[in-house]
């Protein structure tokens, strides 16, 4: 039996917290009391000039894991599955140089550090500090920060630790538009070097396989693409055919379990420039179905160059 409260699909319910904003997306199950909880919330690790581990030199704002949760009252739910369904990785933007350690951006490989976030709750702007619960029908999230290169590099065939390194070499904007039935991100990327570039993953949805990794609950166990018909078995870790190839031309990509009611679809649905490189591949890594959109593939950028994309992400439970 349902609780009495007030279940309107297209309202988002939200929890303020100090550093973190928790927001839940009810599914489409009318007769269920199912939802989605989504968390934005702020990573902060001061500078390291040795560089022990590669996630340090950020204070970002980013969306993070996915639980599927049951209603219980006005602003409580309760958890129904042992972890999220989505990993805590990164959904917004990692860029890596030729030669670089590590990605750039977000806190799961760092050197990004923000400049500014703002909120807005059906358009108005509130202090994202100031804890609240309340309902609403949009978030709307900003932030403009600088992207920083990575300290730790090859030369000569070795890895070398140099914190003179650390220069910023793009600014980064990113705006989330969220609604119950979508969450829409706009990025844009100005570069302020010369640089060479390997990969720039964009936008990325690091959808569960298995809710612990390797056992537990089947999240995702299917993949289809918008230019290919084929429904490909993503069930086990270490696949290799074609969903796990980088193919370039994709737009939308849909993963979904058969037996999970848990669906997520990631699209690209405009670009300034689609450069020559560019791909999308499936993580057949343990820990996820990790949907990957990489905007240059290798290229070299110049100071002035801009990148903007604007995303679609949908998730749904449809128990």
């Amino acid at each position: 039996m349902m609780p009495e409260m007030n279940s309107d699909p297209t309202e988002l319910v939200v929890i303020k917290q100090t550093n973190a904003i928790h927001f839940y997306i009810k599914g489409t199950n009318p007769k269920s009391n199912r939802y989605l909880h989504y968390q934005l919330k702020r990573f902060q690790v001061p500078f390291d000039a040795d560089a022990v581990k590669p996630n340090h030199n950020l204070d970002v704002w980013r969306m993070h894991e996915v639980y599927e949760v049951e209603r219980t009252g006005a602003y409580s739910f309760a958890n129904v599955r042992s972890g999220p369904i989505v990993h805590g990785g990164e959904w917004e933007c990692a860029i890596m140089e030729k030669d670089a350690s590590d990605f750039m951006g977000g806190n799961a490989h760092g050197d990004e550090i923000m400049l500014n976030a703002r909120f807005f709750f059906d358009d108005v702007e509130q202090d994202p500090s100031i804890p609240g619960t309340f309902t609403c029908r949009s978030i709307t999230f900003i932030s403009h920060s600088r992207l920083f290169r990575d300290i730790k590099h090859l030369s000569a065939g070795q890895w070398i630790v140099d914190s003179t390194r650390s220069i910023p070499v793009a600014k980064h904007c990113k705006l989330f538009r969220i609604h119950s039935s979508r969450i829409c991100l706009d990025q844009e990327i100005e570069w302020l070097v010369d640089t060479a570039l390997s990969r720039s993953y964009f936008a990325m949805l690091p959808i569960k396989r298995k809710l612990l990794g390797a056992s537990a609950d089947q999240i995702t166990d299917r993949l289809c693409c918008d230019s290919d018909p084929e429904a490909y078995d993503i069930s086990w870790d270490g696949f290799t055919h074609e969903a796990n190839r980088k193919r370039p031309g994709i737009r939308k990509v849909m993963a979904w379990g058969t037996s999970s009611g848990i669906s997520a679809e990631l699209e690209i649905q405009e670009r300034n420039v689609w450069l020559p490189n560019e791909n999308h591949h499936v993580s057949n890594a343990e820990l996820y179905n990790k949907l990957y959109f990489d905007f240059s593939g290798e290229c070299s950028v110049s100071p002035g160059d801009v990148w903007l994309q604007k995303a679609k992400y949908v998730l749904n439970t449809v128990n």
